[in-house]
């Protein structure tokens, strides 16, 4: 038998994969037929192409989406509550009574959501700054 959290992990996992699957086609799509180009001239096998050259770029130019993607997701799994998963609000609702605490808790909901974004975002932030090329997909080449 299937759990509920393996339920709600494998239609996360579905949900964000067929968005992922996406962000890296259009990632791939956005490399210059020219780097490819240029990579074939040096002799390069196809795969070698992919491997050195295309995957690289793709993942850099993909990580913005990739980090909304991964942020949309972190929300989202509040949705695991109808399925009785035991996450964030599942539990604020076992703790709080009738209507005695309702407010508190649901504030710390909201305040334990938007710390868990902005730790992922400052992370994400960081990786692109990390694995940027100068250059590369900036406008007005400043």
């Amino acid at each position: 038998m299937v759990t509920n959290v393996q339920w709600a992990i494998i239609s996360l996992s579905l949900f964000a994969g067929a968005f992922n699957i996406e962000i890296f086609r259009s990632g791939i799509e956005a490399i210059p037929e020219s780097t490819v180009e240029a990579a074939e001239s040096f002799g390069l096998s196809r795969w070698q192409i992919y491997r050195l050259v295309v995957l690289p770029m793709a993942i850099r130019v993909c990580l913005p989406a990739l980090g909304n993607n991964l942020v949309n997701l972190v929300k989202t799994t509040n949705l695991a509550y109808a399925i009785a998963v035991p996450e964030l609000l599942y539990v604020s609702k076992q703790i709080w009574s009738d209507s005695t605490n309702v407010r508190e808790m649901m504030f710390f909901v909201l305040f334990a959501y938007l710390f868990l974004v902005f730790v992922l975002v400052a992370i994400l932030n960081g990786i692109e700054r990390r694995l940027a090329i100068p250059g590369f997909g900036q406008q007005g080449g400043h």
